[in-house]
């Protein structure tokens, strides 16, 4: 799972997943350019426009009304 925090509120997120004992960790940060870098020892390991990732190619799931009547 990803999720993306407003800047500043990185602390109310973890303290969600701590009341439910999941964890987490901080793995990036936004930018303004639209890119998402992978950085492996200092260096760029891959690059790729963001909204290829989140808009073009993400997985898209819808759940049925009735998939948990009962």
């Amino acid at each position: 799972m990803l999720i993306i925090a407003k800047r500043g509120e990185e602390n109310v997120v973890r303290e969600i997943f701590d009341k439910w004992d999941v964890p987490c960790a901080e793995i990036g940060r936004v930018t303004d350019d639209g890119m998402m870098r992978v950085h492996n020892n200092g260096a760029i390991a891959a690059e790729i426009p963001a909204k290829l990732l989140a808009e073009e190619s993400a997985a898209v799931f819808a759940r049925s009304e009735t998939a948990f009547s009962c």
